[in-house]
């Protein structure tokens, strides 16, 4: 990709008229960053992650079944879809991990009572609001960041990053559109609390377009393209944050499509090959500024799906399983593989708590001293090389 058109596609993203900022270098981020990335719907992993030549799949899976020709091989088991086949690379850089069987508890297959589950970290307190981050954040004591915000969410749902005091900045496509805002300096209290909350709110909004601008002008143009697919707006978006002053310690972003009822091999393609497309051009980016060895990309989904496909497509399930990708990450494939001869009422078998797993984004990708759930039930998975 040519500078000019990437500088522009960096304005486009945040809202910016272009402005001549000096090229240079990118600080190093004082801490470790998560880009945490929600699958919204319901990945169905044995799809995207399908298993080589297991029987079951065949007999259940008379449309869905991926041929064992087809499927990129991990090992002598599992694989990639040839849809994320531009994974390949990190996979065999040894930046690539599966973390299979993961499990919230209990069947729940509704998307809001699952979904809360996987946001808060909890099983048994429906009611829970808080995210697990915001949680672990507040309790840890964990010091702010330089800067404004400690995360980032572009889009919407924050999720897990609700609560506490966990200083948060929401970006949605609305706030992506118009012309850079006049900066001036904060506001001397009015004396009415409304007045006064809408003056901040449009304060920092201003300011975080400034910070994205320069940001730009700090990132080199990636060797690999952002293709025109939503994600690649959005990663854009988060290696912005990553190139800019102070940049957050955690980006959280959302793509939907993955409740795949009908027609799932084609919703499927749609999403997932220009995703893995763009999950390699903010590799490229981040290599070349030097932040890629501190960055983790890390998913989530509400449930995994029925092993049974309906008749071209599949409907919700139990365990998952999720993806890492960074410059640290130790590749490979974790926790059990799914066996389809002893399944839970259709459904993968869950064999690994979903809390180990955030154990390990906290403690391990982000490097963090305190612990988000009891490391003596909940121990990390080792998935970061130190």
């Amino acid at each position: 990709m040519h500078r000019r058109a990437f500088l522009q596609a960096v304005a486009t993203w945040a809202g910016l008229q272009v402005i001549a900022f000096p090229v240079v270098a990118a600080r190093a981020a004082p801490r470790r960053a998560l880009i945490l990335i929600e699958l919204k719907g319901g990945n169905d992993d044995l799809y995207s992650f399908p298993l080589v030549s297991d029987p079951v799949c065949a007999k259940l899976r008379p449309t869905l079944d991926v041929p064992a020709r087809n499927i990129l091989l991990m090992d002598a088991r599992r694989g990639l879809h040839p849809n994320l086949a531009p994974l390949m690379d990190c996979w065999n850089a040894g930046e690539l991990a599966l973390v299979q069987g993961l499990s919230a508890g209990p069947l729940e297959y509704s998307h809001f009572a699952s979904g809360q589950r996987w946001e808060t970290g909890t099983v048994d307190r429906p009611s829970e609001r808080l995210g697990w981050i915001a949680r672990a954040w507040k309790e840890g004591g964990v010091e702010p960041l330089p800067g404004r915000f400690d995360a980032t969410v572009l889009g919407f749902n924050p999720g897990s990053l609700i609560g506490g005091n966990l200083r948060l900045l929401e970006i949605d496509s609305a706030e992506m559109i118009g012309a850079a805002p006049e900066l001036g300096g904060a506001t001397a209290p009015s004396g009415n609390p409304t007045l006064d909350h809408l003056r901040r709110v449009a304060f920092d909004w201003g300011a975080t377009q400034h910070v994205l601008a320069e940001a730009g002008r700090r990132m080199p143009a990636p060797a690999l393209a952002f293709n025109r697919h939503y994600t690649g707006k959005a990663l854009l978006g988060a290696a912005a944050l990553l190139h800019s002053e102070t940049p957050p310690a955690i980006v959280k972003l959302t793509v939907g499509g993955f409740d795949t009822h009908v027609a799932q091999q084609d919703r499927q393609h749609k999403i997932w090959r220009p995703f893995a497309e763009n999950l390699l051009a903010f590799r490229s980016v981040l290599q070349q500024s030097g932040l890629w060895g501190r960055t983790t990309l890390a998913t989530y989904s509400e449930f995994g799906r029925r092993v049974a496909e309906n008749g071209g497509g599949t409907d919700h399930g139990g365990a998952s399983t999720q993806l890492l990708l960074g410059g640290a990450v130790r590749g490979g494939l974790y926790g059990d593989s799914p066996d389809l001869s002893d399944l839970d009422g259709g459904n993968v078998r869950g064999t690994l708590d979903f809390r180990r797993y955030y154990n390990s984004l906290w403690s391990e990708v982000l490097a963090l001293p305190t612990v988000a759930f009891d490391p003596a039930r909940y121990s990390p998975l080792g998935l970061i090389r130190r």
